[in-house]
């Protein structure tokens, strides 16, 4: 719950400093500030991913459930519904900065492998040290967006509690499910999907990494069917 907790808390005061600070930071700096944390998100993704141990089934969920992924085109959908809340939303309220910021944000923010791979860490070892990682992370995004979208940034932490929380507590619940292999399984592919998500924001190549969130689900099936 203190991951929870501390994630919430840098999303807040990322998003209340971007909106009074950030407007004076040049885009030269902004940039510099994304690359250093793109490399640390890198060797985050490369710890985490060498913590696998059955890397057949890793290599498998990786590559069926990118193709599942990819048939689903889940970044695709998830790009779409973002774009579709902000209209619906932004015809009740005005088309304001207060609402895209709010919508941008809780997108960047919820969206992702390492919220998962956290919460799960958290929910099921106690472990969370991903959460306050990501909560490093949540914290320089936010400070980032709100500093052109405005205080609705912080309001994104809103949707993310529910989100992260979900997972938190489903995997408090289900705990004794998840068998050491499992977990293995879960580092190993939540890894590389972090080490994608790093590369990405180096702009090296874009993985689209919301197609690979299948591969975690798999990587959870097959260490429960084979150990």
């Amino acid at each position: 719950m203190k991951g929870l907790i501390i994630n919430l808390v840098a999303i807040l005061i990322g998003g209340l400093s971007g909106n009074f600070v950030g407007t004076r930071l040049s885009s030269k700096y902004k940039d510099q500030i994304m690359s250093g944390l793109s490399l640390s998100i890198f060797v985050v993704g490369m710890e985490s991913a060498l913590k696998g141990e059955n890397f057949i089934q890793i290599i498998l969920a990786m590559v069926i459930g990118l193709a599942i992924g990819t048939y689903l085109d889940i970044e695709k959908r998830i790009e779409s519904l973002g774009n579709k809340i902000q209209k619906i939303v932004s015809k009740k309220e005005g088309d304001s900065t207060f609402v895209e910021g709010f919508v941008s944000g809780s997108l960047i923010l919820c969206v992702g492998s390492l919220t998962i791979i956290g919460a799960l860490n958290a929910g099921l070892m106690g472990d969370n040290s991903l959460l306050i990682t990501k909560s490093v992370f949540d914290g320089i995004t936010a400070f980032i967006l709100a500093s052109t979208l405005g205080v609705g940034v912080m309001f994104s932490g809103v949707p993310l509690m529910i989100y992260e929380g979900g997972i938190f507590f489903l995997a408090r619940y289900l705990k004794d499910f998840f068998t050491p292999a499992i977990m293995a399984n879960i580092n190993g592919v939540g890894g590389i999907l972090i080490l994608a998500i790093g590369l990405t924001m180096l702009r090296i190549r874009d993985f689209k990494s919301a197609n690979m969130i299948p591969a975690i689900f798999l990587g959870i099936l097959f260490g429960a069917i084979w150990g």
